[in-house]
Parts: structure tokens; sequence; C-alpha cells
């Protein structure tokens, strides 16, 4: 499972941690699981919510947790081509 920190709240704008999720994907290795969990710092559940919306399927935290936690987490496939994953980024934004 690979997994990409926070990036500090006020430290960037929208459009710098979607940069910072891409380079990431971009940079793992292809062995492992397919999932990239990220800390969104905000409510999964309600921007997985905004993404069904908007034509993204993500998986919330919450849903793949027993006790409901990591509720800020979003698991985002990273096996799509490239170029999904960015426009998927950018539909979640």
């Amino acid at each position: 499972m690979a997994v990409a920190q926070q990036l500090p709240q006020g430290s960037c704008q929208a459009g710098d941690r979607h940069l910072k999720i891409h380079e990431t994907r971009d940079n793992l290795p292809p062995s492992g699981g397919t999932g990239l969990w990220v800390d969104t710092g905000t409510d999964a559940v309600a921007l997985a919510e905004r993404g069904r919306r908007r034509g993204v399927r993500v998986v919330p935290g919450p849903a793949s947790s027993v006790f409901g936690g990591f509720g800020t987490h979003l698991r985002l496939p990273y096996w799509h081509p490239a170029e999904e994953f960015h426009e998927g980024l950018l539909r979640l934004l």
C-alpha cells in the first residue's frame, strides 16, 4: 500500500496539492497495491461524494476501517493511465 502524506494546510493551493499527488503517483514502483492513500485534511466522505457527482469514484477511508477511522483519507486508484488519473484529480478539486 502506498501512502502520500498530507500537505500542510495553508502552505499550498489545491493545484499544488494535485501536483504533489500526481508526482507521487508517477514515482511509485509498480509492485504492491494499486491504491494511493491520501490524507486530504478534510472530510473524505464528503469529498468522495463530490467526486461521485462529478463522475469520479474514490473510496473514503471510513469505508475501509472497521472502526470508522481514517475520516480524512481517500484511496486513489493509481493503476489508471496518467491522463485519467490527472483528470480525476482535477474533478475532485
